[in-house]
């Protein structure tokens, strides 16, 4: 089936989020799966001594050898003023509820869906959910119950919170199918938007590992591994390694999505869930059911199975797991019709998420969903990490399957490009999804007079912190799309040696590895070259960002550093001076340079709730929007190209203001800035895009970065200790025959004075013994 003859149920996957380990945003995350770097480490000190559990986990006693797991960032932190939540209620929300929350709004900020534009519509919530640390924790300390204490740990508050919090009327449910929890709530999504139940679906899963109790258990089942890796169908697999996440999608169907100008990340071409039936164990999987599903689902899209460019495996690195998984998909390729023969056979390979952050249980689906979506958009398969040998029991040879262990581009044609993901429960509920690539932007269809005009870019938050935080994402977000042509080490060395004064031959390494003093060049020479320089990578440079760089190789090599972070993100991810996250985009190149002033300016204006702190900028093309938010974020320039304030008044619809009230043909940069200065200050939602921009049709959306919540730690409270009793009584301090204070702790309890005696005693012998102190 050709990509144009797709079935018209199918659904799109317009909005993506996710936080991994040592990934804050899913460019950091792509970035990690590129450059083969292993998010694995040993447990972080504020969750728990892990040398204090250390041991044999086949002995007596609570030890484990698992020591290592994948962890994410500011788990801990959540911005529970922007969602209205007073502290003592987030304090008990088990932290799943909390980072769940922010994905889902994040995911549809990802998609150009302003939350608030949702209340009351068909949306459904469904997220794959299981593990609790939290009350455990929360039982562990003696923390006091309190009424926020059963909707905090309720598991299915997960995707309640969700419904409630932005209004939604569609259904709302957690899934809980152990490792195959999140896919099968996609799977549950999919079938909820073909059956009409919802025009649209948030999809997901969270995982969080904050304390020891399954790491011990899952060591003394001999399931995880001792060497601390997850080595996917390798010889030496022996076990998985835990890992944690939270990942979201915002699915709509495709006729949807193509008529609103979405960005497509792919096509969920169909999706099939079974249970495997009794296995060799409860925990052990069936090659016969895995075989099924994945059978299912690729009949389900109309395609034989060795149309997969890629397989993203469940990939758990068990001696036993690996090879079923191998020879169920071996039985699938035969069931759905036979490959090819002659050279041109396809290669199918084998991605394994696991290998390189973990097994993220109830998260571990919608993880490799999102790996799998960021893959077809790069037309590019990371290599799994720890393959070194092949597992002789998962011997792929006579097929088209093959392991994924380096990184292989997909090509760069425009043929559709198809992969699967693959997730399996303990407890023998089996998922597989049909996924499609996406279309490819196009630069060359853009309208090419469009930065010739002006544009009104609007951006709020809830607080200053946040809103600066919005700024410099956006800015972050126009210099990453400049790099592909000023970022080479080449070219700045040029730059930078051309704004020294130094004539040529400057690359001689002579030159080159001199000190600036050497060369002549004065500090005038140096302040003006880096601000000139600062200008053209897009973010400033200070001298103190050149501290210890004295030669002009040295200042050129670190000048290149800084300008590859900054478009990258990098550094983005968190801004622990401002206090927020900062989460960027994992857009592939050519998205990048598809980007317009136009769809920018559309995506902030009706794709993000307008909320009270507010800027406003009126800008003629992107280089001009990048320039203008370094001045905002400098504090220069207000009023000439941007506008800055809070929104007071009664909501409303936000009126044009009295200049600018009649616009003929496209209207000037003087009434955009009318528009501008009006908007910062009321109450109002963004004006249309219609009264604007007459005559112009909405450009396509364009994901920009998610809100940049704001840091505060939110955890539970720790009673404090009582002292310790006496080694023996203290005499009773009587008054008429009476006790009259006791004493509790930092807490006095006084006795009513006409207290019969024997009730007295009675309570002053529970006093004793809860450690109270008598005076």
């Amino acid at each position: 089936m050709s990509a144009t003859a797709r079935a018209p149920s199918a659904v799109a996957v317009v909005g993506i989020h996710g936080r991994f380990p040592k990934a804050g945003d899913l460019d950091q995350f792509w970035s990690n799966l590129t450059h083969g770097r292993d998010a694995i480490d040993f447990v972080p000190a504020d969750r728990w001594d892990w040398t204090a559990l250390d041991g044999d986990a086949a002995g007596e006693g609570e030890r484990t050898h698992a020591n290592r797991g994948g962890f994410t960032p500011h788990v801990d932190r959540f911005d529970h003023g922007f969602f209205g939540i007073m502290p003592r209620e987030a304090q008990s929300m088990d932290p799943q509820q909390r980072l769940f929350l922010q994905a889902a709004w994040s995911a549809l900020e990802d998609a150009g869906y302003a939350p608030s534009s949702l209340a009351g519509r068909k949306v459904g919530v469904f997220v794959g959910v299981g593990n609790a640390d939290y009350p455990v924790l929360m039982r562990r300390d003696g923390v006091p119950v309190d009424i926020y204490r059963g909707t905090g740990i309720a598991l299915t508050a997960v995707a309640n919170r969700v419904s409630f919090t932005l209004g939604l009327a569609g259904p709302s449910q957690i899934i809980d199918t152990a490792c195959s929890s999140s896919l099968v709530a996609l799977h549950r999504a999919v079938q909820a938007i073909e059956g009409g139940e919802c025009g649209m679906a948030i999809a997901g899963g969270v995982n969080l590992l904050l304390g020891p109790e399954l790491f011990i258990a899952f060591a003394k089942a001999g399931m995880l591994s001792p060497s601390g890796r997850c080595r996917a169908f390798d010889a030496d697999a022996d076990g998985y390694v835990r890992g944690e996440g939270i990942g979201a999608v915002v699915l709509v169907p495709l006729e949807t999505a193509e008529a609103n100008g979405d960005h497509i990340y792919g096509i969920v071409r169909a999706t099939a869930e079974n249970h495997g039936g009794r296995a060799h164990s409860f925990t052990a999987p069936s090659v016969n059911g895995q075989a099924a599903v994945v059978s299912e689902a690729w009949r389900k899209a109309g395609l034989p199975l060795h149309r997969a460019a890629l397989i993203e495996t469940h990939g758990t690195g068990t001696p036993l797991g690996d090879p079923i998984e191998v020879n169920a998909l071996k039985k699938s390729l035969s069931d759905t019709g036979a490959a090819p023969d002659g050279e041109g056979r396809p290669v199918v390979l084998l991605g394994a998420l696991k290998s390189h952050i973990g097994h993220l249980e109830a998260a571990a689906g919608i993880a490799g969903l999102i790996k799998t979506l960021l893959t077809l958009q790069h037309r590019l398969v990371p290599g799994n990490l720890h393959f070194r040998a092949p597992n002789p029991h998962s011997a792929t040879e006579g097929t088209p399957l093959r392991v994924a262990a380096r990184n292989t581009p997909l090509g760069t044609g425009d043929g559709a490009i198809f992969a699967g993901v693959s997730s399996f429960g303990f407890g023998g509920v089996n998922a597989h999804v049909v996924v499609e690539a996406g279309p490819r932007p196009r630069a060359d269809a853009l309208d090419g007079t469009e930065e010739e005009r002006p544009y009104l870019v609007l951006l709020s938050a809830r607080d200053c912190a946040s809103l600066r935080g919005r700024a410099e994402q956006l800015r972050r977000f126009l210099a990453r799309r400049r790099t592909g042509r000023v970022a080479s080490a080449e070219a700045l060395h040029a730059s930078f040696a051309r704004a020294l004064g130094l004539g040529a031959p400057f690359d001689r390494p002579e030159t080159r590895d001199a000190p600036l003093a050497a060369l002549g060049v004065t500090r005038t020479q140096f302040a003006a070259a880096l601000d000139g320089i600062g200008r053209r990578i897009g973010r400033p440079v200070r001298p103190a960002d050149l501290r210890d760089h004295v030669t002009l190789g040295e200042c050129v090599d670190r000048l290149a550093e800084l300008a590859r972070a900054d478009a990258s993100g990098a550094d983005a991810g968190a801004d622990a001076d401002a206090g927020v996250l900062m989460p960027a985009v994992a857009l592939p190149r050519e998205a990048l340079d598809a980007v317009t002033l136009a769809g920018i300016a559309h995506t902030a204006m009706h794709g993000r709730d307008a909320m009270e702190e507010r800027l406003a900028i009126v800008a003629t093309s992107l280089d001009g929007l990048e320039r203008t938010l370094v001045r905002f974020l400098a504090g220069e320039g207000e009023g000439q190209a941007w506008w800055r304030g809070r929104a007071r008044g009664r909501k409303a619809e936000t009126p044009p203001p009295a200049d600018s009230a009649s616009i003929v043909g496209w209207p000037t940069v003087e009434a955009l800035s009318a528009w501008a200065a009006h908007w910062v200050v009321t109450r109002a939602a963004a004006p249309q895009w219609e009264a604007l921009c007459p005559g112009r049709a909405r450009p396509p959306k364009i994901p920009l970065p998610s809100y940049p919540f704001r840091l505060d730690r939110v955890w539970y409270e720790v009673p404090a200790r009582l002292p310790a009793a006496p080694a023996s009584p203290a005499p009773v301090a009587l008054v008429r025959g009476r006790p009259q204070i006791v004493a509790i702790g930092d807490a006095r309890t006084r006795l009513a004075p006409d207290a019969p005696a024997d009730a007295v005693l009675a309570h002053w012998e529970r006093c004793w013994g809860a450690g109270a102190r008598v005076p």
